[in-house]
């Protein structure tokens, strides 16, 4: 290759790379477009509502799923075989299908391998399951209606436990058991799989390679995700160090004249989890706890609950919201209900963070909607709003605070924490944060009063007006604004579950939604 041929290369080269890269400029502005249109049409609107069975599912659910089984059947007809032969490939497939099942004992760890939150994996998981099952009761039918089936012979009696294990688990799946004791039905679901998998082994022919290294591809990939997902929680527990386990003290945050109240629901308990090893934790994540000593069963038990604390570096300590409902949560009611007024401290031990964290600087309003004890995973969002506008580097210029609640009790229990966002509120008399609180039942003086000292939030009767809420939001009245300078308006990221998909014309533009 000589000097002539080497610049003409250089030169096409150059070329070529600022043509790509003004052609990527345009794709970005193209992707803000399409990613409002798929959100608008299929993210957020439902197909199927929450079911007894099934959903919810989106539409881009639907549409997921759909292309999953349909990419399936197409590799098992494509092309036409015998009977026998197809049920050998939906073998096949199944095994392959079920690496996806495998990928980890705990779905959290796995979800945040791979980056998406645990509904996204479950409903992976749920669906590889189900897949997993058909195509191994089409194989069991296939090659049993074409050849004799003794179940003397060994690989035939371990394919019918095999299928009899599948079968449980699907029945397992149903509400019902889930329900009844969520950690007898972990581990039953958990022990069947294993026994599933040790079925399928033996039936397997020792001759047919292939088949055996997709069920050792399985089992590898299990056991690597179990290593590094127990050696990173002795880590960050500490354990087999000289710092000792995490130590959770529990506080009854009920008011006096409540605890006499049959009702769980207004009797709040708080958890401050002190860790062995700090921990960086973003908004809306959570973690697993684990505190044996609290019941005879609570060693089984390990309960996800999202962190309600945060702070731009690592914590030493996490602050949980606990609404007490039935098993460790109701256990730990009735222990700080006998010592009302004294916090109790439970040996612990921590797993996570678990969960994704929806990046909300770059909108210029932020409206979060909230019910009851669903104001745990907002005040870390609103806190580090505030953070971020103080030091200047979010776009955020108004948050806008909308609590559904049935009694003030919760309010009050929590208004220490709202009282803390208030006071680091305070840059440059900016007062981004409006907390606006919609109470249903209670005494109430007028249809509005100030909710505590701040004249920043305020305490309405009824019910919240959401449709009328969010119009306002998006027509940016509430933000101050220079009379002088023509402003572009910002965007509007709405967090909440409370809003059903709706054609907001024009405004739906500047919306974007995430519902935790």
């Amino acid at each position: 290759m000589n000097v002539t041929e080497i610049y003409a290369i250089a030169a096409g080269g150059t070329l070529a790379f600022l043509i790509m890269v003004r052609f990527l400029s345009h794709l970005i502005r193209l992707k803000s477009i399409v990613s409002v249109l798929i959100a608008k049409h299929l993210t957020y609107p439902y197909l199927l509502d929450r079911h007894q069975l099934f959903g919810p599912w989106t539409r881009l659910d639907f549409l997921c799923h759909l292309l999953y089984y349909a990419i399936n059947v197409f590799c098992l007809c494509f092309p036409s075989l015998s009977a026998s032969d197809a049920g050998r490939r939906a073998g096949t497939l199944s095994l392959i299908n079920m690496i996806f099942l495998f990928a980890g004992m705990h779905l959290s760890f796995v979800a945040d391998l791979l980056g998406v939150s645990l509904r996204r994996c479950r409903g992976s998981h749920r669906a590889a399951g189900w897949m997993v099952t058909v195509l191994s009761v089409t194989h069991a039918v296939l090659m049993s209606g074409r050849t004799p089936f003794p179940l003397r012979d060994g690989g035939n009696l371990f394919a019918l436990i095999g299928i009899v294990s599948l079968g449980l688990l699907s029945l397992l799946f149903m509400p019902f058991f889930r329900q009844l004791t969520y950690e007898i039905f972990l581990r039953l679901h958990q022990m069947t799989a294993c026994l599933c998998v040790y079925a399928i082994w033996r039936h397997l022919p020792s001759h047919g390679v292939v088949p055996r290294l997709y069920l050792y591809i399985s089992l590898g990939t299990s056991l690597v995700t179990l290593f590094l997902q127990y050696v990173l929680f002795l880590y960050r527990n500490g354990v087999f160090t000289s710092r000792g386990c995490p130590r959770a003290l529990v506080t009854y945050l009920a008011r006096g004249d409540d605890s006499d109240s049959d009702d769980r629901r207004a009797k709040p308990i708080k958890i401050r989890v002190a860790l062995s090893r700090p921990l960086k934790i973003r908004p809306g994540q959570y973690i697993n706890l684990w505190m044996r000593s609290v019941s005879w069963w609570s060693w089984v038990q390990s309960h996800p609950f999202t962190v309600m604390s945060w702070s731009p570096v690592e914590q030493s300590t996490l602050d949980l919201f606990i609404q007490p409902r039935h098993g460790l949560t109701l256990d730990l009611l009735r222990h700080v209900e006998v010592d009302h007024g004294i916090s109790l401290s439970f040996p612990a031990l921590v797993s996570g963070p678990h969960g994704t964290s929806e990046s909300a600087g770059q909108y210029e309003t932020v409206l979060v909607v909230a019910s009851d004890f669903g104001v745990a995973p907002v005040i870390p969002y609103l806190k580090q709003l505030i953070h971020s506008y103080n030091i200047s580097t979010s776009r955020t210029r108004r948050v806008h605070f909308v609590w559904q609640l049935r009694t003030l009790d919760v309010a009050i229990s929590v208004q220490p924490w709202l009282n803390e966002l208030l006071q680091d509120d305070v840059l440059d008399e900016g007062y981004i944060l409006t907390i606006s609180i919609y109470v249903e039942f209670g005494q109430i003086t007028g249809d509005r009063m100030p909710f505590g000292g701040h004249e920043r939030a305020f305490v309405y009767r009824g019910l919240a007006d959401l449709q009328d809420i969010l119009q306002t939001e998006v027509s940016g009245e509430r933000i101050k604004r220079l009379t002088d300078v023509q402003e572009e308006r910002g965007d509007v990221l709405v967090m909440g579950k409370d809003f059903p998909p709706q054609d907001y014309g024009r405004s739906a533009d500047q919306l974007s939604f995430c519902f935790g």
